[in-house]
């Protein structure tokens, strides 16, 4: 009895215990960081759906502010062809609007209204997919003609 515990000691390897440990930590690292993923992967929707809100208020106060300068030559558009609101607008606010919801869901809307010498452009959206995201994320952007 003497020599089987002196071999036990001198034993070389892994016991099935240590390697089903081994496994178990290996598997919450690898839950932790498809997590990290899953969150990563939102924040960037999140983000790009406020980069095409940006981009959509900036690009229709920009072209507002070219049709000003048409004005003084004579071809411009109406200046009410780019104003509007969630449900009615004039024919440019319609194509703005109908791009804004190709890219963030039919639920976008895209405001834009004057006030004196500024237009007030406003874009809603529903960022709930994204971390932390709210159904009612609103940009507003304005323009000096």
């Amino acid at each position: 009895m003497h020599k089987s515990v002196l071999s036990l000691k001198t034993q070389r390897g892994v016991s099935l215990l240590e390697v089903m440990i081994a496994v178990l930590v290996l598997g919450i690292g690898l839950l932790g960081v498809a997590a990290l993923q899953s969150s990563g992967v939102r924040n960037v929707q999140s983000a790009h759906e406020r980069t095409v809100a940006t981009l959509v208020a900036h690009s229709l106060g920009e072209n507002m502010r070219a049709n000003v300068a048409a004005e003084r030559l004579g071809t411009a558009r109406a200046r009410n062809e780019y104003l509007g609101n969630c449900e009615d607008g004039g024919s440019q606010h319609k194509v703005w609007a109908d791009h804004l919801k190709l890219r963030l869901g039919q639920s976008a809307c895209l405001i834009a209204a004057v006030n004196g010498s500024e237009v007030l452009i406003n874009v809603r959206w529903d960022d709930s997919r994204g971390v932390q995201g709210s159904d009612a994320m609103q940009l507003n952007y304005r323009v000096t003609l």
